[in-house]
């Protein structure tokens, strides 16, 4: 590559440089995101998504960009954050609700491609929420630990944190509300995401997810990348076991109208039963209703 003799061409190159292929991954908590930006930047071919609209986990990069406004903060992200000319990142209803209430929501309207990521079994994400809330220990990384390590971490774990229906019930409640938002979102901007659920990213494996990952924003994937992702292994394991399932079983038995309150809201999303589940969600997480409906 030729370097420019002035400032003016230097500066003119950049302007005619392409913008990065972009996309987005909106989830609810407990389902995958983690995994996800593992496994893709692990890739060094997709991106490098993270949540850089979340001020806790994103403060490096936001002291790093050294802007003094979002937007500034957004296009340095653009610029910086690109990895094989994609950039990618997640984001949580409560962060873009921040964003939208700040004025900035729009300028991740022109991302080209959305992803919505969520789990079918909202009661045992509850639970992960709940056990997790608890003890502190949100993921279990793989190294240094082998399978029966790993598993006795998780039951040493688990058994600390004693079953709260309530506090179940209050998860479930904020899961319904950030995941009927976010479809509200996208309805207003009259996109339909992409659907990535937990439990077929754990059927699937990493590199399954990322063949099919690249197809869906149209990268296209060298030889090397290939080699490369051909020998992923995640770098953390699934934190859930055999007492999360108990404690979703017993929540299930406990609270049979409640479950089915929002099954039959989530299953249908129809114009009437998505304004009603929006309504009633949002006003349950806002008066922290942990009752049976």
């Amino acid at each position: 590559m030729s370097i420019p003799d002035t400032w003016e061409d230097a500066f003119a190159r950049i302007a005619r440089r392409a913008p990065p292929r972009s996309y987005g991954i909106a989830f609810t908590p407990r389902s995958g995101s983690t995994w996800i930006s593992d496994v893709v930047r692990q890739s060094r071919a997709l991106g490098s998504p993270g949540e850089y609209f979340n001020i806790n986990a994103a403060f490096p990069s936001i002291c790093e960009a050294a802007c003094t406004n979002f937007e500034d903060y957004y296009q340095w992200l653009r610029r910086v954050r690109v990895i094989n000319g994609v950039f990618g990142f997640e984001i949580s209803w409560p962060w873009a609700e921040r964003l939208q209430a700040d004025g900035n929501l729009e300028l991740l309207r022109d991302t080209d491609c959305w992803f919505l990521l969520r789990r079918r079994d909202y009661i045992l994400q509850a639970v992960s929420l709940h056990v997790a809330a608890s003890s502190g220990v949100f993921h279990l990384s793989t190294e240094g630990s082998s399978d029966v390590e790993a598993e006795a971490a998780n039951r040493g774990r688990n058994e600390n944190v004693a079953y709260n229906a309530d506090s179940i019930a209050k998860g479930a409640l904020q899961l319904m509300h950030g995941e009927c938002q976010l479809a509200r979102l996208f309805r207003a901007w009259d996109i339909e995401p992409e659907p990535l659920w937990y439990e077929d990213l754990i059927e699937q494996g990493p590199q399954d997810f990322l063949y099919w990952f690249a197809e869906q924003i149209s990268v296209a994937l060298s030889p090397e990348d290939r080699e490369r992702i051909d020998a992923i292994q995640p770098s953390l394991r699934k934190s859930g076991g055999a007492r999360n399932a108990e404690f979703a079983a017993r929540f299930r038995q406990e609270r049979p109208e409640f479950i089915a309150h929002w099954d039959e809201y989530r299953g249908r999303m129809g114009a009437a039963a998505y304004r009603a589940m929006l309504a009633e969600a949002a006003a349950a997480a806002s008066a922290n209703t942990v009752a049976d409906p």
